[in-house]
């Protein structure tokens, strides 16, 4: 400060650190234990309240003073994701109890300069109950299809190869596999498409083997049990549009 006669008062000195440098971003993983999918990698689970774990949050914590937010999002078709949970801290993260969809996990490193450092994500599918091997949720035909039930157990077998994935389903899981297309009618008129994966190929013979060194389809009937795909995916917000797998009794060339 200086007066009216020109003294001068000096202030304290003061120390300013600039710091624009991010800490080491968090890495993160499912617990295998919450992990009871095929394999404990696989990020698919039936665990409703998964905990998940940053394996490297002694080594930053100790050479840097952070702070942890963790982030649960549900993922969906169309771009974008909802917030479920966020602002958890601490080297783990245990869910509230979650519904079978797909959901994203993140989690960021923020040190005291407010340098934000975020985590790898991780796209977890919660299933109940999925696969070749699981219970029957429907059966084609069912009782929800207009009149007459004949007509709509009409659909395209198919093989689905590597080089043709674009197409379809874009999961290599189900390459190499014989789909059928499936198209019915609602009672309330609405069309439905729906994409069915044949887990049983044993119930027609080689005659179908062609299909495999061709794009091209045939008509069939077919009757079968529906089971939900065990894989990763946007919870589908197109309605009309179904991806899943069956397990055929019956099918027969048109």
């Amino acid at each position: 400060f200086m007066d009216a006669a020109g003294n001068l008062t000096n202030s304290a000195a003061l120390s300013v650190t600039i710091d624009a440098a991010a800490p080491t971003a968090p890495v993160i993983d499912l617990d295998d234990a919450s992990d009871t999918g095929r394999a404990n990698d696989d990020n698919i689970t039936s665990d409703r309240t998964p905990t998940f774990t940053i394996t490297n949050y002694r080594a930053v914590t100790d050479a840097d003073n952070v702070t942890v937010k963790w982030f649960l999002e549900v993922k969906w078709l169309i771009e974008g994701a909802d917030a479920e949970q966020a602002g958890e801290t601490g080297a783990t993260f245990t869910t509230s109890e979650l519904s079978d969809r797909t959901y994203v996990v993140t989690a960021q490193f923020i040190d005291e300069a407010g340098n934000i450092a975020s985590s790898n994500a991780i796209k977890i599918l919660i299933v109940s109950d999925c696969g070749c091997e699981s219970e029957t949720f429907s059966t084609i035909p069912n009782q929800e299809l207009q009149e007459p039930i004949e007509d709509q157990k009409i659909g395209l077998l198919f093989y689905k190869a590597s080089e043709n994935r674009d197409r379809f389903y874009n999961e290599e899981e189900y390459d190499n596999r014989f789909w059928i297309y499936h198209e019915i009618e609602t009672k309330k008129g609405v069309k439905q498409e729906n994409y069915y994966i044949i887990c049983n190929e044993s119930v027609f013979n080689r005659e179908y083997d062609y299909l495999k060194n061709t794009n091209d389809s045939i008509k069939v009937k077919f009757t079968g049990n529906l089971k939900r795909l065990c894989i990763l995916k946007p919870i589908l917000a197109i309605y009309n549009l179904g991806y899943t797998e069956i397990v055929l009794t019956s099918i027969e060339q048109q």
